[in-house]
């Protein structure tokens, strides 16, 4: 999976440090569906620039991104003798996050139709 900049609208949740991570998680998890942070680091450690990543660093941000109602938890999988870990899968802010960070909303206001220039306009409004 290449690593693919968003060029449409800038999101705080991907710039700064974490924005790599954030990012290769969530597409992550939108291919692949439920995972345990064991098995999102199996996945990250393979693909090139990203192999420096730890596992605590992974499991970490996706703790935070679950408390961020990024991620939500599905589930469980036994890991060990008397340990559990939570089956991680992408939120539906998740999606739409990544969504935004592809598209511009400049886009949408010079070519879009009326009716949807005005839905855009609603859920603007709705955020206030």
């Amino acid at each position: 999976m290449a690593k693919r900049e968003g060029k449409g609208t800038p999101l705080k949740l991907f710039s700064g440090k974490e924005a790599k991570l954030n990012r290769i998680i969530f597409l992550t998890l939108l291919c692949k569906g439920l995972l345990t942070s064991y098995e999102m680091w199996k996945d990250i450690h393979c693909m090139k620039g990203y192999r420096r990543y730890g596992r605590a660093s992974i499991d970490r941000r996706m703790k935070v991104l679950h408390k961020q109602n990024w991620l939500l938890v599905n589930g469980t999988k036994p890991a060990k003798a008397h340990f559990l870990q939570p089956l991680y899968q992408i939120s539906e802010r998740a999606e739409t996050a990544l969504d935004l960070s592809k598209s511009d909303l400049n886009f949408i206001l010079e070519k879009g139709s009326k009716e949807q220039v005005k839905k855009l306009k609603e859920a603007l409004r709705m955020g206030r």
